[in-house]
């Protein structure tokens, strides 16, 4: 299937976050421009790229969060929320309105306008709270620290939030980002009102979009209980770039779980 303007405008926040600059080049016409509302004016792709080249020693990494996404016929608009990690350890956060024009399936103009959230705002714990597009609605997210390899905490049930895995990880967020959400239906996400969507498949799709959409790369991810069990069926469907799977009171077979019962 043919990728859409609005998922190329993803994969190329994608390429910034990896440094891949060469290839965020590929993806833009000879004449492309961008422009922000830093007072730095118009510039060309290739002299934005230079300027951002330094940035590779001193931030340790860049995740892009697209909160909501407009696309027309060859422009594109979109809401994102960039997180900043910096090798000293400090952390921000960027809110931005991005736009992409695409001539002949390419970047041929680029438009940012966006705002620093100061970090008094981001709360005395460094704690961030926001909400993310999945199948079937939205669900919340918290994210601490940052630094080092993030840690995705997947909560068990079905049934109950995250809450019972706060107190336990969050001293980690003093060596690392650490993620948690409220599966769909449960807890601060939204609920569900149509059974169809409580499926293996969804819960998969779930995780896959929490992952994505908060630019998580090659997290570490721990699965308590059920939470181990989608985990467990993530990896062995999807085979994800994942730096590791944690699976704590799960089950990895349930007729085998039946028998033992049984036993």
């Amino acid at each position: 299937m043919a990728e859409n303007i609005g998922e190329k405008a993803v994969r190329c926040l994608r390429k910034l976050e990896s440094y891949d600059f060469s290839g965020m080049r590929e993806m833009c016409t000879e004449t492309a421009t961008v422009w922000h509302n830093d007072g730095s004016g118009e510039r060309s792709i290739d002299e934005k790229l230079e300027q951002l080249r330094p940035l590779v020693g001193s931030v340790e990494s860049l995740r892009y969060q697209v909160v909501r996404q407009f696309c027309d016929s060859d422009e594109v608009l979109q809401q994102q929320v960039l997180q900043v990690s910096t090798a000293d350890g400090a952390r921000n956060e960027v809110h931005a309105t991005m736009y992409f024009r695409f001539d002949g399936g390419l970047i041929d103009r680029i438009e940012e306008y966006s705002h620093a959230v100061p970090r008094s705002d981001m709360g005395r714990s460094g704690k961030v709270e926001g909400e993310i597009a999945v199948p079937g609605g939205k669900v919340w997210y918290r994210r601490m620290g940052g630094g080092g390899v993030p840690l995705l905490l997947v909560h068990g049930g079905p049934g109950y939030p995250s809450d019972l895995l706060f107190e336990a990880f969050e001293p980690l967020a003093g060596e690392r980002e650490v993620i948690w959400y409220d599966q769909l239906g449960v807890g601060r996400s939204d609920p569900v009102d149509d059974v169809s969507l409580l499926t293996v498949d969804r819960f998969l799709d779930e995780l896959g979009a929490v992952i994505t959409g908060l630019g998580l790369r090659r997290p570490h991810v721990y699965g308590h209980s059920w939470g181990a069990m989608l985990g467990l069926q993530y990896a062995a469907r999807r085979a994800p770039d994942w730096t590791s799977l944690v699976c704590a009171n799960g089950v990895a077979s349930v007729p085998r779980f039946q028998e033992e019962l049984r036993g």
